[in-house]
């Protein structure tokens, strides 16, 4: 590694960018699991089923029971049958899209024998889509590509706090040195043991004890 020097403000490239794409893989796999859902009540029934309910309005008085009841048996439609290719060709994209992320730090467990949660995440993962649980796949990858989005999202936030309260400390010290002459250095060139001085109404620009004078301080964020 080599080191430079850090700048307040500064954002790596790649942070952002390993951001932005988990948002977009995020989206798309949840967007494909609603693919995969419409495809099924399509082809169960469930378009031409509204339509009819539509067109009589004397049956719009029904009970919860029997919505619920119908819900159940539309969405177990395909329970005692294989699911069509295109239900599970949607599904098997929201996975992909969910696991872009997981998949490749799962490899990486599994090549250094040191399982995690990535590589316990893909074993589930593909364990639900061994047995033709393909909504239940992409449930789980969408999950928790989400989770990881959110917590790319708080990590950024956490930066962007630290940047903000590095950016109040002052650069500058009036340092007063051994001889009583009172000069002005960076911040982080003074050393352990040196003197300086904080006149009225200016920030405290280092951690210290006072050993001269006295005074009030504000401890908020905007006068430390």
């Amino acid at each position: 590694m080599k080191a430079t020097r850090w700048q307040a403000g500064q954002v790596q490239t790649g942070v952002k960018q390993l951001h932005r794409s988990k948002t977009v893989y995020t989206t798309l796999s949840g967007l494909f699991i609603m693919v995969g859902m419409l495809i099924h009540i399509g082809m169960a029934g469930g378009f031409s089923d509204v339509q009819t309910f539509l067109s009589h309005p004397e049956n719009w008085s029904l009970h919860w029971e029997i919505i619920s009841e119908y819900l159940t048996s539309l969405f177990n439609a395909h329970t005692q049958q294989a699911m069509p290719l295109p239900e599970k060709i949607a599904f098997g994209l929201a996975v992909i899209f969910g696991a872009r992320h997981v998949m490749v730090k799962a490899f990486y467990a599994l090549k250094r024998l040191r399982a995690d949660m990535n590589l316990l995440m893909m074993v589930a993962i593909i364990g639900a889509m061994f047995i033709d649980e393909w909504f239940e796949a992409a449930t789980v990858s969408f999950l928790f590509s989400l989770s990881l989005a959110i917590e790319s999202w708080s990590i950024g936030r956490a930066r962007h706090a630290v940047e903000a309260l590095l950016d109040l400390a002052p650069s500058t010290v009036m340092v007063k040195d051994e001889t009583g002459q009172e000069r002005i250095v960076p911040a982080a060139e003074v050393s352990i043991g040196s003197h300086f001085i904080v006149v009225p109404g200016a920030k405290v620009p280092l951690d210290g004890d006072i050993i001269a004078g006295f005074s009030t301080v504000k401890s908020g964020p905007n006068y430390w």
